[in-house]
């Protein structure tokens, strides 16, 4: 991953930005950290990983469960556009989220554009893939799409090599 700039999704706190923060410090030191966090108020100051961000965004997250169809529609819409100017801003040579909601958009700008996409699980997910990891699948955009229970890997394009927290 030497000198390779890698945009990473789901910030905002809890189980996602942990276990994003894990897999960031597994990864070799010379790389740009492009950060895209959900909640403006965590931005950067919830990072606390020795890896510095290069760059950091907020974009709203596309599906929120207290929001009405017409304002999801809306959402994933400026989603996708706030996807756009990010990664044409940026031109990561990799997308990585755990989890997030967020992926979905990335992802599909990501595709456009020939960004590769890895998209985690989250370690919660035990009896089954999230919602997001549904969708991504189903539109077979990840790249690699890893899970974190063995029962769930079901092929060659869902894989599972270990928890991210372990």
């Amino acid at each position: 991953m030497s000198g390779q700039r890698i945009c990473v999704l789901g910030l905002g706190g809890g189980g996602f930005h942990f276990s994003i923060e894990r897999l960031v410090s597994q990864m070799p030191a010379d790389f740009q950290l492009i950060l895209v966090y959900v909640i403006h108020t965590q931005a950067q100051g919830n990072w606390h990983s020795p890896a510095r961000p290069h760059r950091a965004f907020v974009v709203r997250s596309p599906t929120l469960f207290h929001d009405g169809w017409p304002r999801r529609v809306r959402s994933f819409v400026a989603a996708c556009w706030s996807a756009a100017g990010i990664l044409l801003a940026t031109r990561p040579d990799c997308v990585l989220a755990v989890g997030t909601a967020q992926a979905v958009p990335f992802a599909i700008v990501a595709r456009l554009v020939g960004v590769p996409v890895v998209f985690v699980e989250s370690v919660t997910r035990v009896a089954g893939p999230s919602r997001t990891g549904l969708v991504l699948s189903a539109l077979r955009l990840p790249t690699i799409h890893y899970v974190q229970w063995p029962r769930l890997a079901s092929s060659r394009r869902v894989r599972f090599t270990g928890s991210v927290i372990a």
